[in-house]
């Protein structure tokens, strides 16, 4: 039976249930041993230096960790694991503290209840990319339960369990991205969304001298059918109604939820009318890297990274100040693996790093995206614009006077349809003339013909407003990415309404293809 599983923008995810195509222990065994041997055969000392493995709270995810931890050590790894659910993020920082060959975490992050997964990662808590990827899908696609029966009988590998000393040294490191000042924190809340988040936040929390955190009780431990929430996927408003009920009610002023696995962060908080609102990921990664550059010794050799399809106020003040700022494909394997590439080619230092998918990453940390260290940071910010009278909305609208208003819309659309009877858009999109779909000037750029190819379209109008095109990894659907900007001559109102207006009318384009 061959074992369809692939990996996506973020490791391997599927239904739960029976089948080659599902996640069971079948087929989690399968990926667990031909991460194994492809590491055996490719790094040498592997087995010694091990993997590191942790759980989410989903169903099964701690029965699938046994069985990755079981097919490690029948391989001869040495596996070091939690025992208890764990954040993504300290999976990820343990895989580069103790220099595992690599790390592998039981978690579908925030897909439905019904789904689960593995996300792997390499020695610096990296998540692995090609041509890793595909080395070890091949071995998937070949796996046999007789492979792993030769190794019956042969020297088990070591087991040592990971626990609170590990998740203290991650906090430890956490405290080190900025130094806290004393003055008073706004009035907080926070949701774990019933994920792993809440217990690691929560001593996050003391550290930072934040001590009366308003949290959503009901959310507050893993629960694998998430409270009742279909999709407990925090860009997605419907997943953030019982916190900022909680918010409201208790007048807060700023209120935080993880995703299920805690890689992820969304943002509420008021603005200068007084109303709650959730920030974007472009304007929560405007603001983290704006005041990690305020924080930051040598501004012109920071480097920041960001995606093709994020917004472009962080790079005008990277700009501003002098620091470097990089784009590269969607999915922090990529964001990573650029920053330390030019690290290694240059006098620069990766400072910051984040998605439009509300994921942002600290350079110290490890490799990927994390939910926890930003909340922390964005914290302190917080901080010290309270302690003047100011808010993380007023900053953005101070950003807004100084660099233009920035505002940005997503959109999904069919590909093509399951009867072949309506072309593929993605390709018209590739022959259509840009001048006729987004009017005169416009310009359309192919990033499957860039030196790091990305099935990824860009067309920018001549105002400078831009539509990113790339397909859906898990659906047969195409999304797009609306980017829009006002230059603020009077008021923000202004500002406002004219990149809502335009933003209407790109979609309005877009609607009719």
């Amino acid at each position: 039976m061959t074992i369809q599983l692939s990996f996506g923008t973020a490791g391997i995810r599927a239904a739960l249930g029976p089948g080659p195509d599902q996640i069971n222990e079948f087929t989690v065994g399968g990926v667990a041993y031909a991460l194994c041997s492809y590491l055996a055969e490719t790094q040498p000392g592997a087995l010694g230096r091990g993997l590191c493995v942790a759980f989410d709270g989903r169903t099964d995810s701690d029965v699938f960790a046994h069985e990755v931890v079981r097919v490690a050590r029948l391989c001869g790894f040495r596996v070091r694991a939690f025992e208890v659910p764990t954040p993504t993020p300290v999976l990820a920082f343990a895989t580069r503290l103790y220099g595992a060959a690599a790390g592998v975490i039981v978690t579908a992050s925030h897909n439905p209840p019904t789904d689960n997964g593995l996300k792997i990662y390499l020695a610096s808590g990296a998540q692995v990319l090609a041509p890793h990827d595909r080395a070890i899908a091949t071995r998937l696609a070949a796996y046999e339960p007789a492979q792993l029966a030769t190794y019956q009988g042969t020297q088990q590998g070591s087991y040592e369990a990971l626990g609170a000393s590990d998740v203290t040294k991650y906090l430890d490191a956490v405290s080190k991205l900025v130094v806290p000042s004393s003055s008073a924190l706004p009035r907080l809340a926070y949701s774990a969304l019933c994920g792993v988040g809440s217990r690691v936040t929560r001593q996050l929390f003391t550290r930072a001298g934040a001590h009366d955190v308003l949290e959503v009780e009901a959310q507050a431990e893993p629960r694998a059918d998430f409270g009742g929430l279909s999709s407990p996927n925090p860009e997605h408003q419907p997943a953030l109604a019982s916190l900022l009920a909680l918010a409201e009610q208790q007048s807060a002023e700023l209120a935080f939820a993880h995703d299920p696995d805690a890689d992820r962060l969304a943002v509420i908080a008021r603005d200068r009318r007084g109303a709650l609102r959730t920030l974007t990921g472009d304007e929560v990664g405007a603001l983290l890297g704006d005041f990690v550059l305020g924080e930051t010794a040598e501004p012109r050799r920071a480097l920041l990274v960001s995606t093709l399809v994020s917004g472009e106020l962080l790079e005008r003040i990277c700009l501003a100040k002098g620091a470097r700022f990089e784009r590269t494909p969607t999915g922090f394997k990529w964001i990573a693996s650029r920053a330390r590439k030019l690290e290694a080619t240059s006098d620069l230092q990766f400072v910051f790093g984040y998605e439009e998918a509300i994921g942002y990453a600290f350079g110290s940390m490890a490799d990927d995206k994390d939910g926890i260290a930003a909340l922390y940071v964005l914290l302190e910010c917080a901080r010290r614009l309270h302690a003047v009278g100011s808010s993380l909305c007023d900053r953005l609208d101070q950003l807004a006077h100084q660099h233009g208003l920035y505002g940005a819309r997503q959109l999904t659309v069919p590909r093509g349809n399951d009867q072949g009877t309506q072309p593929d858009l993605m390709a018209r999109l590739r022959t259509i003339d840009p001048a006729t779909l987004l009017g005169t000037g416009t310009t359309r750029v192919d990033h499957a013909t860039q030196p790091e190819p990305s099935d990824l379209l860009v067309f920018r109008r001549r105002n400078g407003s831009r539509v990113c095109v790339r397909p859906s990894g898990t659906e047969p659907k195409l999304k797009l990415y609306l980017h829009a900007r006002a230059e603020v001559a009077g008021s923000l109102d202004d500002a406002e309404r004219a990149v809502a207006l335009e933003l209407d009318d790109l979609e309005s384009v877009l609607r009719t293809l």
